[in-house]
């Protein structure tokens, strides 16, 4: 893929996302999420690395995943991921509000 990518001079990013999420986090502080979050919505070809294997919470998954989505789904830019998970179980974990305890 990175090849691919250098051979068509596309612009490419590999986010491992559980630690985004940890960085997304920490970013609060900093005021930096808004930041943070314009480069995975605008980078040409992003890549959501073991997507599934993170702990949930709904501004996580409302706020920042859903976010960075919406953007590149209304700019049509193509979002690629890895997972240990199937769609049935992705479904689930992101329905799973880690607060209330329960599907949402």
């Amino acid at each position: 893929m990175k090849r691919l990518a250098e051979r068509r001079h596309i612009t490419s990013l590999i986010v491992y996302v559980p630690d985004f999420f940890r960085e997304i986090k920490g970013a609060i502080q900093d005021h930096s999420v808004d930041e943070k979050l314009e480069v995975l919505k605008k980078t040409p070809v992003l890549i959501l690395d073991d997507i599934g294997a993170e702990t949930i919470t709904p501004w996580i998954r409302d706020e920042v995943l859903g976010s960075i989505l919406q953007y590149r789904m209304m700019d049509h830019l193509p979002t690629l991921y890895t997972s240990n998970f199937n769609y049935d179980e992705l479904e689930d974990h992101f329905s799973y509000s880690q607060k209330a305890g329960r599907n949402v």
